[in-house]
């Protein structure tokens, strides 16, 4: 069944992906540490998080999947130079951007998950044709999708599951693929289990570049100070006034990249073969 599985999300274009038991999940999940974090992301500290079947109920398993959504084979700069308008390009994805309108740059960098198909909807289709095309094949079966809005510890997951590991940087890192992947899954009604095994200890070692190269020294240790972060500032301010430091501190004018620009695991990504992106 987990082989299955598996190929239903391969074959429809998931980059790569794994399934994890409930029981695997309540073993080794650990609630995320929210020193020095903004009362805006104080859901974060939600408990029904660490409990998958708070987000569905019955839930016995979780098909975890990592999508692939830039590569050293795109153009960064040739996509940025294909943008007339930076705030009409991001308004017209559904980003909330009004204050780009009081940034004056001549030269601004945009991250490059703002540059592809917006994920969530994308993602959350693909998810849906698994789900349907399970559901033909095993009886009884029923899932619920999550993609990056719902009470679900993601990126934890996916490194519980052996798609990568949480980076200096925060973020989810897959040995073969980089960072720049986004994160989705399906909690399934059926006890099931396929974890990707790792060779060793992989994670950053004495490397820390990202640290390094944050400009608002942002990261430190392997945690991320939001107050600090350009990514969060330019994405998550709802209207209110980024700080001069920050604006100044970088040429992005919408979520920042820097970190992982500089990531060796980016520099030598693998292509994947499979992505909808």
């Amino acid at each position: 069944m987990e082989k299955l599985i598996i190929e239903k999300a391969l074959s429809n274009g998931a980059t790569d992906c794994a399934i994890i038991s409930v029981k695997t999940i309540l073993e080794k999940l650990t609630p995320p540490i929210l020193d020095g974090y903004p009362q805006k992301l104080s859901y974060l500290s939600n408990p029904k998080r660490m409990n998958i079947n708070s987000f569905f109920n019955g839930a016995k398993s979780i098909l975890i999947c990592i999508y692939q959504y830039w590569n050293n084979e795109k153009n960064y700069e040739n996509k940025l130079s294909n943008i007339s308008d930076p705030y009409e390009f991001l308004k017209s994805k559904g980003y909330r951007v009004e204050f780009i309108k009081s940034i004056n740059k001549k030269k601004y960098r945009i991250s490059r998950y703002a540059l592809v198909d917006e994920y969530h909807k994308k993602i959350m289709e693909n998810l849906e044709k698994t789900l349907d095309d399970l559901k033909l094949e095993i009886k009884g079966l029923d899932g619920k999708i999550f993609v990056d809005s719902s009470p679900v510890f993601e990126k934890k997951l996916a490194a519980i599951a052996g798609l990568g590991f949480q980076g200096r940087n925060t973020l989810l890192i897959n040995p073969e693929y980089g960072s720049y992947i986004f994160i989705g899954g399906i909690a399934l009604s059926i006890d099931a289990e396929y974890i990707i095994p790792q060779l060793g200890e992989i994670k950053c070692g004495e490397c820390n570049l990202c640290e390094r190269m944050c400009p608002t020294a942002a990261l430190k240790d392997y945690k991320l100070l939001p107050s600090k972060c350009i990514s969060f500032w330019t994405t998550h301010n709802n209207g209110n006034d980024i700080p001069p430091e920050i604006i100044n501190s970088s040429s992005y004018i919408f979520g920042c990249d820097i970190c992982q620009e500089f990531c060796p695991y980016n520099t030598k990504a693998k292509k994947a073969e499979r992505t909808i992106f």
